[in-house]
């Protein structure tokens, strides 16, 4: 994975072939496509492993929300030009909460089925996977948008996802208002 990288950084995504990772890579194309059937899979795979949320680092049910976000559009701006295959790849591809995004989502539904001691309306995993496609529509809406506030939607989104387990009134007053 790191070859490809490698070659995605010095000579642009596009213009890297699978061959070309094969043989930076040394090994078979077989063996390459065995593990990654698409150059975007090799990508989604490298995003993923960086996306840099911690579930464990953060104690507050309310505060993690707030790094979740601060992390995702840190992570969006650094793998920008990255973005539109990821998104594309991963609104075409299976839904799963193994890694990535909605890995992350499914956990955070689980804590927050803890923090207020009742399960979540849906499965975390379903759950998750549908806090990810809602984050990816807004990063899409954020490449194409200037002016788009990427961390007050994914805010919102967020909130609105894991709106059930409301926070209790002293959370609420730290939590940043996002009204129009």
């Amino acid at each position: 994975m790191e070859s490809a990288w490698a070659l995605f950084e010095n000579f642009g995504y596009e213009r890297v072939s699978m061959e070309q990772i094969a043989t930076v890579a040394e090994i078979s194309k077989v063996t390459l496509y065995k593990y990654f059937p698409a150059k975007e899979s090799l990508l989604c795979e490298k995003l993923n492993a960086e996306i840099p949320f911690d579930i464990n680092a953060v104690d507050s049910h309310a505060d993690k929300i707030t790094v979740c976000v601060t992390q995702l559009v840190s992570w969006a701006c650094t793998y920008r030009i990255y973005l539109p295959t990821y998104i594309s790849y991963r609104l075409a591809s299976p839904p799963t909460d193994e890694n990535g995004l909605a890995h992350i989502f499914s956990q955070m539904t689980k804590c927050a089925a803890h923090h207020v001691g009742a399960p979540s309306p849906l499965p975390p995993a379903r759950l998750g996977c549908y806090l990810e496609m809602l984050c990816l529509g807004a990063m899409r809406h954020w490449l194409d948008d200037p002016d788009f506030e990427l961390d007050q939607e994914l805010h919102q989104l967020l909130r609105l996802g894991l709106g059930w387990s409301a926070p209790t009134p002293a959370q609420a007053e730290a939590l940043p208002y996002m009204g129009e």
